[in-house]
C-alpha cells in the first residue's frame, strides 16, 4: 500500500502536466503505467531517428563507461553514437560523412585502449581507419592508408600491446596490418604475398602468444614485426580444382586452436592444431569420405566443452567434442533424416546451451542441451505449427535468456526463459501495440541493463531501447552474447532494379534471405542453394530494404537500395 501512495503525487503531477502540454504527456504518462506495470522491469526508449522513421542501432561495443553503437537518422545517414544510459548523455558523436551520406557499414567496432576503432568512409578519402574516445573532437581518421582504396578490415584481434587488421596500400596488396593507435605506428605489420598480391589476412586468433589467421587460403602465424608471418602448416598439400584448405571459425579450446578446414582429400572437417605443423591434424572425420566434408560450424564453448554444427549424412546436427576424436559425437539426431535441424544462434547459460532447432514437426524453435541426449529438448513450442517461433537473437542478462521469436507469423516479440516451459515468458513494455516489434536488432548488456533495437512504440520506429531488470541480480560480465556471425557476403547490384545477385565463399547446408522495408514488414524471404545465387525483385516496390543473409549459424546484414 505504502508503494501504491508513494506513485500517487507522481501521478498527480502527471494528470497536471497533461492538461498543459497534452499530446507530450500522454507519452509520459504511457510511460509511466509502463513501468509500475511491467515492474520489475523498466523500459526506455531513445528516439534517435525523429518520427516513426528507424534509426536501426546496430554493432554495440563497449569502452569504458560508454557504450558505442552505430545508428541512421534521415539527415546524418549511418554513423558512429554513444550513450551512457542517459538521454542527454546519448548522442551522435559526429556527422563523419557530411549530410545524409554513411560513413560506417558493417564492419565490426573494436575496442582498443580505451577507444573504438573502425572503418569509415569520410566521402572524401574513401574507407579508412577511424578511432573515437566518444567525443567530436577526439574522433579522427588515424591514417590515410591508401587514398580512396576500400581499407581497412577484420579489426578483431589485439597482441602484445597492437590491433590488427587487414588493409590494402595500393602497392602491397591486401594484407597484414597493425596500430598501436598512433598514425605513425599504423603500420604494414607482414607483406605475406609478396608484392601486389593479395593474402587477404582474416579469422583472426591469438593464441600462445601469436596471432593466427586464413591468409592465401592456409593456416598462418605471426609472432612480431622481427620474425613476420609463415605459414603455421600445410593444411591442403595439393590443392584440387576449386578445393583449398581455408580454415576458418578458429577458437582456442582445452590448449589448442579447434578450427574448420580442407586438406582437400576429406573436404571440410573439423580441426585441431597446437601452433606446429606436426601438431595440426584433423580432430575428427565427420562425414567420412570424399563427399565434401561436415561443413563444421564455428565451435561455442560451455561447461568446458565445445559446441558445433556439423552434417555426418544425417542433416545439420549439433555435435560435441572434449578435444579428442573418441569425444566428438553428435548429441542428438533432432530432425531424422537427412534434411537436419540447422542448429544456430547458440549461446551459453551456466552449464546449459541454448540454441534453435528445427525437429522437422515444430518449426524452429527454443531447445536447451547440457551435452547429453537426454539432456536435449525443446524449451517450449512458441509458436505451435510447422512454422516455428523462428527464434534467433539471444544474451544472457541477470541469470535469465532473453531472445526474440514470433507468436505469430511475422510477428516477433522479445521474450525471457529461465530454461523451463512454465518459465519462458513475453517481455513487453505496456501500451506496446506495434505488432512485429523485435524484428530487427542486436542485444548487449552494459551498465546492468540490457540494450537493443526495436519498435514497440510505432510513433518512434525502429529505435533504441534499453531494459532494466530493478530485481538486483547480478549479471554476467558484460552478459553472454550470441558471437558475431562471420558470412562472407556481397550484395550486387545496388542499386538492384529488376534482381541482385549474392555472392559469398562461405560454405552452408542452409542458407536464407529475407527483405524487409523500413516499417519492419518482410516483403519477401527466399531459400539460398549455391555461393552464387540471383534473387528476383519482381513485385517489390522501390526504396531501401534490410537483406538479412543466414548461412546455417553465419550471418550477413546489409542495406540493399531497389530502384
Amino acid at each position: 500500500m505504502r508503494g501504491f501512495l508513494s506513485f500517487i503525487p507522481t501521478f498527480v503531477a502527471v494528470i497536471s502536466y497533461i492538461m498543459k502540454k497534452p499530446i507530450i504527456s500522454l507519452c509520459i504518462l504511457l510511460q509511466s503505467f509502463s513501468v509500475l506495470a511491467q515492474a520489475p522491469f523498466v523500459f526506455k526508449s531513445f528516439d534517435l531517428n525523429p518520427g516513426a522513421s528507424f534509426s536501426n542501432p546496430v554493432l554495440f561495443t563497449a569502452s569504458g563507461s560508454k557504450l558505442f553503437f552505430v545508428a541512421k537518422t534521415g539527415n546524418e545517414g549511418t554513423e558512429l553514437w554513444v550513450t551512457d544510459g542517459t538521454s542527454s548523455g546519448t548522442k551522435m558523436i559526429k556527422d563523419i560523412h557530411p549530410g545524409a551520406g554513411s560513413s560506417i557499414g558493417n564492419d565490426q567496432l573494436m575496442a582498443y585502449n580505451g577507444k573504438v576503432y573502425f572503418g569509415a568512409n569520410d566521402g572524401t578519402n574513401g574507407k579508412q581507419l577511424w578511432v573515437s574516445d566518444g567525443t567530436s573532437a577526439g574522433t579522427f581518421m588515424l591514417k590515410n592508408i591508401a587514398p580512396m582504396h576500400t581499407t581497412p578490415a577484420n579489426i578483431s584481434a589485439v597482441l602484445n600491446g597492437k590491433l590488427y587488421f587487414a588493409a590494402t596500400d595500393g602497392t602491397t596488396g591486401n594484407e597484414l596490418w597493425e596500430t598501436d593507435g598512433t598514425t605513425a605506428g599504423t603500420v604494414l605489420a607482414a607483406d605475406i604475398s609478396a608484392g601486389p598480391g593479395n593474402s587477404h589476412p582474416a579469422h583472426f586468433c591469438v593464441y600462445n602468444n601469436s596471432l593466427y589467421f586464413q591468409a592465401k587460403d592456409d593456416l598462418y602465424k605471426f609472432d612480431n614485426s622481427t620474425t613476420g608471418a609463415s605459414v603455421a602448416a600445410v593444411i591442403c598439400p595439393i590443392p584440387t580444382s576449386g578445393a583449398s584448405a581455408y580454415p576458418i571459425h578458429m577458437t582456442v579450446y582445452n590448449g589448442k586452436i579447434i578450427f574448420s578446414a580442407n586438406n582437400c582429400v576429406n573436404g571440410e572437417e573439423l580441426w585441431s592444431s597446437d601452433g606446429t605443423a606436426s601438431g595440426t591434424a584433423m580432430l575428427k572425420d565427420v562425414m567420412t569420405g570424399s563427399g565434401g566434408g561436415c561443413k563444421v560450424s564455428k565451435p561455442y564453448l560451455c561447461n568446458n566443452k565445445a559446441y558445433f554444427v556439423a552434417d555426418n549424412g544425417t542433416g545439420a546436427e549439433l555435435w560435441i567434442t572434449d578435444g579428442t576424436a573418441a569425444g566428438t559425437t553428435q548429441i542428438q539426431d533432432i530432425y531424422p533424416g537427412s534434411a537436419g535441424a540447422a542448429p544456430s544462434a547458440m549461446v551459453a547459460m551456466g552449464t546449459r546451451l541454448f540454441f534453435a532447432a528445427d525437429d522437422g514437426t515444430s518449426g524452429r524453435e527454443l531447445w536447451v542441451t547440457d551435452g547429453t541426449t537426454a539432456g536435449t529438448r525443446m524449451v517450449k513450442d512458441i509458436l505451435p505449427g510447422s512454422a516455428g517461433s523462428q527464434y534467433i537473437r539471444t544474451v544472457v542478462y541477470k541469470n535469465y535468456l532473453y531472445f526474440t521469436a514470433q507468436q505469430a507469423s511475422g510477428d516477433f516479440r522479445l521474450y525471457r526463459t529461465d530454461g523451463t516451459t512454465a518459465g519462458t515468458q513475453m517481455i513487453t513494455p505496456a501500451g506496446s501495440v506495434n505488432s512485429n516489434p523485435a524484428t530487427v536488432g542486436e542485444f548487449f548488456v552494459f551498465n546492468g541493463s540490457l540494450y537493443f533495437g526495436a519498435q514497440f512504440n510505432p510513433a518512434i520506429g525502429q529505435e533504441l531501447w534499453m531494459l532494466t531488470d530493478t530485481t538486483g541480480t547480478t549479471p554476467p560480465p558484460n552478459g553472454i552474447t550470441t558471437p558475431h556471425t562471420d558470412a562472407d557476403i556481397t550484395l550486387y547490384p545496388n542499386p538492384a532494379h529488376h534482381n541482385f545477385t549474392i555472392k559469398t565463399t562461405t560454405a552452408f547446408k542452409t542458407g536464407s534471405v529475407t527483405l524487409t522495408d523500413v516499417t519492419g514488414r518482410i516483403v519477401k524471404t527466399e531459400k539460398l542453394y549455391n555461393n552464387q545465387q540471383t534473387i528476383s525483385l519482381q513485385g517489390i516496390a522501390p526504396g531501401m530494404y534490410v537483406a538479412d543473409v543466414w548461412l546455417d549459424d553465419k550471418r550477413s546484414v546489409q542495406k540493399l537500395i531497389v530502384e
